[in-house]
């Protein structure tokens, strides 16, 4: 079985080919970048499209534009090759990069514009993961102020968000970079035959606020 991710929620971009994986800063290119960098994946690999079984993509929160580029090229991908597409939720996904080192309840953010953020915390036991609270958008501070400090964070946000919280005291904290095994795309792969079935194979976006107008 072979399993296409797609992770372009945010800078810190990311695709699997079932177990293989890159992962990259997609900036303002992801758009040009993605269907590319699938394909080149794919020819590394060895990989024929005809073995591809499912698609799975981060579909929220995030980046409007990313999420947008990621679900589409997915959907299509899905409707083309005939093959179902799942989504899976990027906070949740990010926990997941960490949970070989880390149980317990751990804080998940990304960085939403103007030290705003997406935010939700998680309790991590074994390979369950349960959400403790809602989905968060909005200030910074305000999410973490009755938050333990001695908590775990995993983060993908701008430096000014995680300079903050370094200021703030936050010390058990684990910022997504390009490094970290594979990426969203890969862990969402891992999590493919635990998700739930999408109706008609179409994934919706999950956006928590609209585009930031400039």
């Amino acid at each position: 079985m072979v399993v296409l991710g797609i992770d372009t929620s945010t800078n810190i971009s990311s695709i699997a080919w079932g177990k293989y994986s890159q992962v990259w800063e997609g900036g303002r290119n992801q758009s040009k970048d993605l269907l590319p960098k699938i394909e080149k994946l794919r020819k590394k690999t060895g990989g024929l499209w005809r073995d591809l079984t499912g698609v799975v993509v981060i579909n929220g929160p995030g980046s409007y534009t990313g999420i947008r580029i990621g679900v589409s090229v997915a959907n299509t991908v899905g409707m083309l090759m005939d093959v179902p597409v799942k989504g899976v939720d990027g906070l949740a996904g990010q926990v997941n990069l960490i949970t070989k080192r880390i149980t317990g309840n751990i804080i998940s953010l990304i960085g939403a514009g103007s030290q705003r953020v997406y935010a939700r915390t998680y309790k991590v036991d074994g390979k369950e993961i349960k959400p403790m609270d809602d989905y968060y958008v909005g200030d910074l501070g305000e999410y973490t102020d009755n938050k333990d400090k001695s908590s775990w964070m995993v983060v993908d946000g701008e430096e000014e968000i995680v300079n903050w919280l370094k200021s703030s005291g936050w010390v058990n904290m684990i910022e997504v970079n390009t490094d970290m095994q594979g990426g969203r795309a890969k862990k969402a792969v891992e999590l493919c035959d635990r998700l739930g079935e999408v109706k008609n194979d179409v994934v919706v976006p999950m956006y928590l606020r609209g585009p930031i107008k400039k």
